[in-house]
């Protein structure tokens, strides 16, 4: 859960931070209000690519922090692992974007890579924008969605089902070339018994 979003020098804010409480909140505002700018802050966050346009005019860089509050899983913990990260219930991100182009990524303090941000913000964060629920009408999002929300004895059993599905696969294909050799071992003799 996001606990708070600290934002300098990004597009038009000078500076804000925003505090969230526990429960559901909501950005509102007229168009224009800059609630589209918060939602481009938390996906640099989420490992979006970096751009100088995103520094406010006049300004040597733009930093984007947040704070968020995680449940221990095993899937956190074997990210923390990979990525060398302490693991923690609580996780503070920073961005810093520099007018040279480059970025500075920082996890719990300790210097990360975007592609750091990739693998663990998915665990940390879920961002729906507008138009994003377009997505579930795409076939071919359908089993991943299905697969996603499904039980570990399902997940069990799908790979029981690849199994069994691959070893078939083999058998069939030695079955093919059993009978395509006994064709042609047989076809001389076919030939004569016609002549």
């Amino acid at each position: 859960m996001l606990k708070s979003l600290y934002i300098s020098s990004f597009v038009i804010i000078d500076q804000v931070r925003i505090d969230f409480e526990n429960g559901m909140s909501v950005l509102t505002g007229e168009t224009g209000a800059g609630k589209s700018i918060i939602i481009d802050a938390l996906g640099q966050l989420c490992g979006n690519r970096s751009s100088v346009s995103l520094i406010k005019k006049n300004c040597s860089k733009a930093i984007i922090e947040g704070v968020f509050d995680a449940t221990m899983t095993d899937a956190l913990e074997d990210i923390c692992e990979q990525l060398h990260i302490e693991p923690d219930e609580q996780f503070v991100i920073t961005k810093e974007i520099l007018e040279s182009g480059k970025s500075n990524i920082k996890i719990n303090y300790q210097n990360a890579s975007n592609h750091a941000l990739k693998l663990l913000m998915p665990l940390l964060i879920d961002i729906h924008s507008q138009f994003e629920t377009q997505k579930l009408f795409e076939e071919k999002n359908h089993i991943k969605l299905l697969d996603e929300f499904s039980s570990q004895e399902l997940v069990d059993l799908q790979k029981k089902y690849i199994d069994l599905y691959t070893s078939y696969q083999e058998v069939k294909t030695k079955l093919k070339k059993t009978l395509e050799e006994d064709m042609s071992c047989d076809a001389p003799a076919m030939m004569n018994s016609l002549a």
